[in-house]
């Protein structure tokens, strides 16, 4: 039997995706990044990033929740 999962929206969560794949995710959450994404999920982030550090791109999704508090 498969269970609906259900994200809490109040939570402090950031997504990363780089494919429109990612779209339904970034359309639930607030705190998005696009990492080396094309420019359809790039238009739904709240931020994106194009580089090889996985760090840089952690670091603007932290700010992106810092900027909410």
């Amino acid at each position: 039997m498969m269970v609906p999962h259900v994200l809490d929206m109040d939570a402090r969560r950031v997504a990363y995706g780089d494919s429109m794949s990612d779209a339904p995710l970034f359309r639930h959450l607030a705190a998005t990044v696009a990492v080396n994404a094309d420019t359809h999920l790039t238009g739904l982030a709240a931020a994106s990033y194009r580089g090889e550090s996985c760090i840089d791109a952690y670091e603007i999704g932290r700010a992106l929740l810092a900027s909410a508090s």
